[in-house]
């Protein structure tokens, strides 16, 4: 989005707010039942979720 405020030479662009609902986690790495020894591979989709910080955490079957 582009907005010009009345009596300013400058047009600033606002971008939309960071949209986590639209990011996608998939792969063999995110299936149940990977042993502990397995090495987790899985793919992160954020098209569409524009900017923002993106934070991965991996946690055991119990949440932990």
């Amino acid at each position: 989005m582009l907005f010009y405020f009345p009596g300013s030479p400058f047009t600033f662009k606002v971008n939309s707010r960071p949209e986590a609902s639209k990011v996608r986690v998939h792969g063999p790495g995110v299936e149940n039942g990977i042993l502990a020894t397995y090495v987790s591979k899985f793919i992160v989709e954020t098209k569409g979720a524009w900017a923002g910080q993106l934070t991965v955490r991996i946690r055991g079957p119990k949440g932990e």
